[in-house]
């Protein structure tokens, strides 16, 4: 990777397994060299992996590189099979690499996710977002075509509120006001069964009825007096439970839910996702609640820019084993790095999509290595960790996106090595990460860190008896660093081999004075 200064220009050599299986941390200020030592670290690996690779056999190398401002899609040209992802507004681009349209379709969000972009309230807009989201991933407009669909969830709702006042006893149904609940749902139960009476025939339509005249009959043992209703007793509640078990040959068994839950990445379009939540809030009487609510998700999933990643109009446009396979790498792929260009992301929508690439990757690995019984190992690259890993308040109960994109890349530094996914950060500010990632990480590449409380940052991180070798960062020239922890047996000050200019990632620094003097030309557009 480089030569030792201080030791006649010894070379400097790591074991990638070392370096990429432990998570390493290259830290340093803007401008110190810290994308060029990103870059060749890659670039390097794969070149001596390239040296030692039978003719006959593929590369069989992942590197995925979440990239905010733009830097690396030609920085690994003939490396191995290069994918970029990005926002794409037009076809022009000045670009060598193959350029695809980012994909994070909506469908792959979790409930926390959905959550977080919508701002949710834990009342009763979260729980109405979940419902939403097991019902829509469930089947979404096929449930309307199914006549018993909706019977069948009335029912089972009906029986789950009866399980739940059976559990809390005689006291409860027997005193005010819980027998005036109880007696306001089998009122509102009868009801609302009543409606499917005109949509159904058969033999669903007389055990509906069975269940109706179980409640009829409790209902006319126990008149309303008033606006009050008289004590019930569990009897009450165990005729019409045994009403509805007796419905189950036809509605089937009727549990709490069958199916995908909230969290399952099944397709589902947003028109769908729209109208459903609509028309459960208006079930739900809660119009008023959910106003403010369905004014942000209709705005975030209207928006052209935003419409263009998360959007999938079919299951045919990208199904989540096509996904995995862009993503993450094929059997057909010679070596794969996949750069994620966020640089033109909108940033109502950045950390929500980082935290599903990331969640979505990892839980990837951990079902290959369920299924295989082996890991799969890959490289997930994060510039401008500062960014996507911040510190946060743990006692908060709020769910934010910059929240949960740390927690996620949290589980990965946790137990990431265990499937083979391995962590490289690359941070200018220290101080600012996540503490619990920046434990996690074995090898440091310390390049010049100036500011106080980043020197103290990452003093704590390595043993005391390093302290005289950091004394060095405020100082360090460009291309030189600190190797120091589990791939450096001895602490060494690296200066770094010098990439080809097409072999650097576009951060060099801007040439202010050339394009003010005319000697670089740049035309506005």
């Amino acid at each position: 990777m480089g030569v030792s200064p201080m030791a006649a220009n010894a070379p400097v050599f790591i074991n990638p397994d070392r370096v990429f299986g432990r998570h390493i941390a290259v830290l340093g200020n803007t401008g110190s060299g810290k994308s060029c030592s990103v870059a060749g670290l890659i670039r390097w690996t794969l070149e001596e992996a390239r040296n030692e690779l039978p003719k006959d056999k593929k590369l069989n190398s992942r590197f995925i590189v979440l990239d905010p401002n733009g830097e690396y899609c030609d920085a690994f040209e003939g490396l191995a099979n290069i994918r970029c992802f990005q926002v794409i507004f037009n076809d022009k681009s000045n670009s060598n690499a193959v350029i695809s349209q980012l994909k994070v379709p909506s469908w792959m969000w979790n409930s926390y996710e959905w959550s977080s972009i919508a701002q949710a309230s834990g009342k009763t807009q979260r729980p109405l977002l979940r419902k939403t989201l097991r019902e829509i991933r469930y089947g979404g407009r096929l449930d309307e075509n199914d006549s018993l669909i909706a019977p069948r969830r009335l029912i089972t709702s009906i029986l789950l509120t009866l399980r739940n006042f059976e559990r809390q006893g005689i006291n409860a149904i027997a005193n005010w006001p819980g027998k005036n609940n109880l007696g306001e749902i089998f009122q509102s139960s009868k009801d609302s069964l009543a409606s499917f009476l005109d949509k159904i025939d058969g033999e669903p339509k007389d055990k509906i009825k069975a269940i109706m005249a179980s409640i009829n009959s409790v209902l006319t043992k126990r008149p309303k007096s008033g606006n009050n209703y008289p004590a019930f007793n569990l009897t009450d509640i165990q005729e019409v439970v045994s009403a509805i078990e007796a419905s189950q040959s036809i509605f089937g068994k009727l549990k709490s839910y069958q199916g995908p839950d909230e969290d399952s990445p099944v397709f589902f379009t947003n028109e769908d996702f729209l109208s459903h939540i609509e028309r459960l809030s208006q079930e739900n009487n809660a119009q008023q609640l959910m106003d403010f609510f369905m004014m942000r998700v209709r705005s975030i999933l209207t928006d052209s820019r935003i419409a263009s990643v998360i959007e999938t109009k079919t299951k045919e446009e990208i199904t989540l084993e096509g996904w995995l396979n862009q993503y993450i790498g094929s059997n057909e792929d010679d070596g794969t790095i996949n750069i994620i260009d966020l640089s033109l992301l909108p940033s109502e929508i950045l950390f929500v999509i980082v935290s599903v690439l990331s969640r979505v990757i990892f839980e990837a690995h951990q079902r290959y290595r369920r299924k295989t019984g082996k890991i799969l190992p890959t490289t997930l690259v994060i510039e401008e960790a500062h960014n996507f890993i911040k510190r946060y308040d743990g006692d908060a109960d709020e769910i934010t996106a910059n929240r949960l994109c740390s927690q996620s890349f949290e589980k990965i530094a946790k137990e990431g090595r265990k499937f083979g996914l391995g962590l490289l950060i690359s941070s200018q500010r220290p101080s600012e990460l996540s503490q619990t990632v920046l434990s996690q990480c074995n090898t440091f590449l310390l390049h010049r860190i100036v500011n106080d409380k980043d020197q103290e940052m990452v003093k704590k991180l390595v043993p005391d008896n390093l302290g005289s070798i950091l004394n060095e960062l405020p100082i360090l020239p460009t291309k030189k660093a600190i190797l120091l922890g589990w791939a450096a047996p001895i602490p060494v000050i690296v200066e770094m081999n010098t990439l080809e200019d097409k072999c650097c990632p576009r951060s060099k620094d801007p040439e202010f004075w050339d394009v003010w003097t005319g000697k670089e030309e740049r035309d506005i557009d």
